[in-house]
């Protein structure tokens, strides 16, 4: 019995076409799709690109900590020469209360923080030269001297 516009002898979508000695499994328009080497390609190539990319993400952060800390010491000395040309000396104390007294003083809006965790120290032995250093970062930028 054979129906109106379906031909009987149509083949199923995995059906064999044979070719010669070998028999192929051939797939109709519909099925599409990744076979398994490609897939694993794919992941291996996502990867070794993420491999590389990573450590770059990475080290990012630790640069800008850097940065960050570079320019607070930069402000600390600016704030330190102008507190030198007011007042013909530079603050007393260890490095927290001269820090405290540029914040008072209005040089400083508030004690800058290292994006470390660490601490600035005010090295003023020299009234002709004073430095700061981080206690992360050492000395960075220009010291002044």
């Amino acid at each position: 019995m054979v129906k109106e516009g379906r031909n009987v002898n149509t083949r199923s979508r995995d059906a064999r076409k044979v070719d010669g000695k070998n028999a192929v499994l051939s797939r109709s328009g519909g099925d599409r799709g990744f076979s398994l080497v490609e897939m694993v390609v794919a992941i291996s190539v996502f990867a070794v690109m993420m491999a590389v990319v990573i450590p770059h993400l990475l080290g990012i952060g630790v640069k800008a900590q850097a940065i960050a800390c570079e320019q607070n010491q930069r402000m600390i000395r600016a704030a330190l020469s102008e507190y030198y040309l007011e007042h013909h000396s530079y603050p007393t104390g260890d490095s927290e209360t001269q820090l405290q007294a540029l914040v008072t003083d209005g040089l400083l809006d508030s004690v800058p923080q290292d994006p470390s965790g660490g601490t600035y120290d005010i090295t003023d032995t020299d009234p002709s030269s004073v430095t700061v250093d981080c206690s992360v970062h050492g000395s960075l930028g220009d010291d002044g001297k």
